[in-house]
C-alpha cells in the first residue's frame, strides 16, 4: 500500500508541475491565482510525501477479519471524499468562486456537526477572502458560475 501511495503522490506532484510550467505562459494577472493555488498544492503533496517515507511498517500481520474492517473503511472514505471533491466542483461550475466556495463551506461545516458560531463564521470568512482578497484587491478574475452566465 505505501507504494501506491508513493506513486500517486508522484503522480500528482509531476502534474502539478506540469501545471505550473503551462500556467507560466499565461499573461501576469491571469497565472496569479493557479500560481498559488498550485503551489501550495505542491507545498502539500511534498509534506505527505515526506511524512509517506518517514512511516514505519507496524509490527505483525493484521488479521483477516481485521484487514476487511480495514478496506471497506477506506472505500467508504474514498467514496465521501469523492463525493467533497465533486461537490465541490460542482458548487463552483454552477455559483462560482464568489459564492460556490462559501456554499461547500457551509456544507462541509453543518455535516460535520460544528457549532452555529462555526457554521457562520468560516463560510463568511471564505466569501470575504475571495471576494475581497482576490475579487476587489487583486482584481483577479474569477469563474462567474454558469447559473450567472446566462
Amino acid at each position: 500500500m505505501r507504494r501506491k501511495n508513493i506513486f500517486f503522490l508522484l503522480l500528482l506532484l509531476a502534474v502539478l508541475m506540469a501545471g505550473v510550467v503551462m500556467t507560466l505562459g499565461y499573461p501576469p494577472r491571469p497565472r496569479f491565482f493557479p500560481l498559488i493555488v498550485m503551489s501550495l498544492c505542491g507545498v502539500f503533496v511534498l509534506v505527505e510525501l515526506v511524512k509517506t517515507f518517514r512511516v514505519t511498517r507496524e509490527s505483525g500481520s493484521p488479521d483477516h477479519e481485521e484487514g476487511i474492517d480495514k478496506n471497506k473503511q477506506r472505500r467508504r472514505k474514498f467514496a465521501e471524499t469523492t463525493a467533497w471533491i465533486g461537490g465541490f466542483t460542482l458548487s463552483i461550475w454552477l455559483f462560482g468562486f464568489v459564492l460556490g466556495m462559501p456554499l461547500f463551506v457551509l456544507a462541509y461545516v453543518v455535516m460535520n456537526g460544528e457549532k452555529w458560531r462555526w457554521i457562520i463564521l468560516l463560510p463568511a470568512t471564505m466569501f470575504v477572502i475571495v471576494y475581497v482578497g482576490f475579487g476587489l484587491l487583486l482584481q483577479s478574475p474569477l469563474y462567474e458560475g454558469w447559473l450567472f452566465l446566462r
